[in-house]
């Protein structure tokens, strides 16, 4: 148990464990949000708040344990500077959205609620952006991924390319596989 604890207070394991929460928590408090809109559901709204107040806080754990994580990352600098300076604006628009619903009473005047969606579908579009770059560093550039299986050869674990030309194996009725045509007689 130790270990495990050990290796997931690990702020390079951390991150990744947790960063797709403010991913689904933001996006799903805009889903609720267009619900309530379309069903005219006012209880929707209060789902949406609550999911985006969890959201601003599980993208501030995520950012701290990224930044934490970034110190020991071997990504290029460039990814790594977009990823985290868009990870902090969407955090800062969502924050700023939580702050407006907060003090609007939740929208319960729906005049300014199509704007606040116009933002707050900017802020889903920001945060997938983020995921995306997140994901292009793990996938495409290797970072947090352990060198000896970022260099592996995976040809050794790989199945033989089948041979096309080859005759079909036929099982006999002696319990051994005959290439077709290429068997010998047996006593029966």
């Amino acid at each position: 148990m130790e270990h495990f604890l050990s290796h997931l207070l690990d702020p390079s394991r951390l991150h990744p464990a947790i960063v797709h929460f403010p991913i689904a928590l933001f996006t799903a408090s805009l889903f609720f949000d267009l619900l309530s809109l379309l069903l005219n559901r006012h209880d929707f709204r209060k789902t949406a708040f609550h999911l985006l107040a969890l959201g601003v806080l599980s993208a501030i754990a995520a950012i701290g344990a990224g930044l934490m994580a970034a110190e020991t990352a071997d990504a290029p600098e460039d990814i790594l500077t977009i990823h985290s300076r868009l990870a902090v604006a969407t955090t800062v628009l969502f924050a700023l959205l939580l702050g407006w619903r907060a003090k609007t009473g939740n929208f319960s005047s729906p005049r300014l609620f199509p704007v606040y969606l116009v933002a707050a579908v900017i802020g889903a579009v920001m945060i997938l952006t983020v995921g995306f770059w997140g994901g292009h560093m793990v996938f495409e550039e290797g970072a947090g991924v352990r060198p000896d299986l970022l260099h592996r050869n995976h040809q050794e674990e790989m199945l033989p390319e089948p041979d096309f030309g080859a005759k079909p194996s036929v099982p006999s009725p002696s319990g051994h596989d005959h290439g077709k045509g290429d068997g010998h007689q047996h006593a029966h």
